[in-house]
């Protein structure tokens, strides 16, 4: 997780991510991802260092990401279902918003 959008943020998270890959075998050679954090100098620079390919998805490409649009539903959907149903069992206790909890 990052504390915040900077780029030694993003480079600690690459480290740490490709610290987890090595610790499974595998060597990260290639980065798809979307324009925007992964297209500062820091990251490709780093990237290119390492002899590590990027490629880029287009804007509002869902079909170039699929495997991660799955994964976010299939994240977001299960959650979506234990809010709603909390807030029908307990509708004093949790809302919708989460950010407007009441307690007794």
């Amino acid at each position: 997780m990052q504390r915040d959008q900077t780029s030694a943020e993003l480079m600690k998270s690459k480290m740490a991510f490709e610290n987890f890959a090595g610790t499974h075998g595998v060597q990260v050679r290639n980065y798809h991802a979307v324009n925007g954090r992964f297209t500062e100098y820091a990251f490709i620079s780093n990237a290119r260092y390492k002899n590590q390919g990027i490629s880029y998805c287009g804007v509002n490409a869902h079909h170039q990401n699929g495997k991660a649009e799955k994964r976010i539903c299939d994240l977001q959907d299960p959650a979506r279902v234990l809010v709603l149903q909390a807030c029908h069992k307990w509708p004093k206790a949790i809302s919708p918003h989460l950010g407007h909890m009441q307690y007794e």
